[in-house]
C-alpha cells in the first residue's frame, strides 16, 4: 500500500498516515493515481449531494469547492502556466520559461475563470434527484470522471516524451504498458458495477481530446511537462462533465 499513500500524498491534501510517510518510489504510486482520482470525484459528489440537500444551487459550488480544496487546486495551476506559456511565448524555450514562472499573467487568470466556470456549468447541468440510487449513480460518475482523468496522466506518458526534467519528465520515464492496464481495472469495475454505459460512451472522444493536447505541446514545447498533465486532465474532465450534465450519467 506504499504507492497508495504516496499517490495520495502527491495528488491530494488528505492526510496520510505518519507510518506511511516515507517516499515511496514513483513507480509504485502511479498505478494508483486514477484510484486516488476516483476517490475525489466521490469527495466531491457527496459534497455536491449535501449541498443539493441542503440548496439545489449550493451543489455546484460545493463540488467545486471540495474539488479545488482536496486537489490543492494542482491541475488547475497546471492548466493555467500551460495556457500562459502557450500563449505568451513565440519560441519553445520562451514558453518553458513561462510554465516555469510562479507569477500568472492575463492568459493564466482567464484560463482559470474558465476552467472553474465550467466546471460549475456543466457540474449544474446534473441531477443528483431524491432517489438514493440516482444520487449513487451521480456520484459513481464523477468517481469515474476524476479517476479517468489520472487515468489518461498515464496514457499520455506512455505515447510521449518529456519537454524538461521534473515531475512530468519523472511520471514518462517510470510508466509502462502493463501499468496503463493495472490502473484502468478500478474504473472498469466502477462502469460494470453502476452500469455507467453512456459515460463509457463518450470515453474515447474525452481520451481523443487530452490526446490533442498532448500532440499540441509537443508542437509548442517539444513534448510533456507536469503542467501539460494537468492541462490534458482538466480537459478530459470537462468534457466527460459536459456530456454527463446534458446526457445523463
Amino acid at each position: 500500500m506504499r504507492g497508495f499513500w504516496q499517490a495520495i500524498g502527491f495528488l491530494t491534501a488528505l492526510p496520510v498516515p505518519a507510518r506511511h510517510r516515507q517516499t515511496a518510489p514513483l513507480a509504485l504510486a502511479i498505478p494508483w493515481f486514477p484510484a486516488v482520482g476516483a476517490l475525489v470525484g466521490v469527495v466531491c459528489g457527496l459534497a455536491y449531494l449535501l449541498g443539493d440537500r441542503l440548496a439545489g444551487p449550493l451543489g455546484p459550488l460545493a463540488a467545486v469547492t471540495a474539488w479545488l480544496v482536496i486537489t490543492r487546486a494542482l491541475h488547475v495551476d497546471g492548466f493555467a502556466d500551460t495556457v500562459e506559456g502557450f500563449l505568451g511565448g513565440a519560441t519553445p524555450e520562451r514558453r518553458l520559461e513561462i510554465m516555469k514562472d510562479s507569477r500568472i499573467g492575463v492568459f493564466g487568470t482567464v484560463a482559470i475563470v474558465w476552467l472553474i466556470s465550467s466546471k460549475w456549468a456543466t457540474l449544474s447541468m446534473l441531477v443528483m434527484g431524491r432517489d438514493p440510487k440516482t444520487a449513487i449513480r451521480v456520484i459513481g460518475a464523477l468517481a469515474l470522471i476524476y479517476g479517468a482523468g489520472r487515468w489518461v496522466h498515464l496514457v499520455l506518458a506512455l505515447c510521449s516524451r518529456s519537454a524538461r526534467a521534473g515531475l512530468g519528465s519523472a511520471v514518462v520515464e517510470q510508466v509502462h504498458g502493463r501499468a496503463v492496464i493495472v490502473a484502468a481495472i478500478p474504473l472498469v469495475l466502477l462502469i460494470l458495477a453502476l452500469q455507467l454505459w453512456k459515460m463509457s460512451a463518450v470515453f474515447p472522444v474525452a481520451v481523443g481530446v487530452a490526446l490533442l493536447s498532448a500532440w499540441l505541446a509537443h508542437r509548442m514545447i517539444g513534448g510533456l511537462t507536469g503542467d501539460v498533465f494537468g492541462f490534458a486532465s482538466e480537459l478530459f474532465e470537462v468534457v466527460m462533465l459536459a456530456y454527463a450534465g446534458a446526457f445523463g450519467v
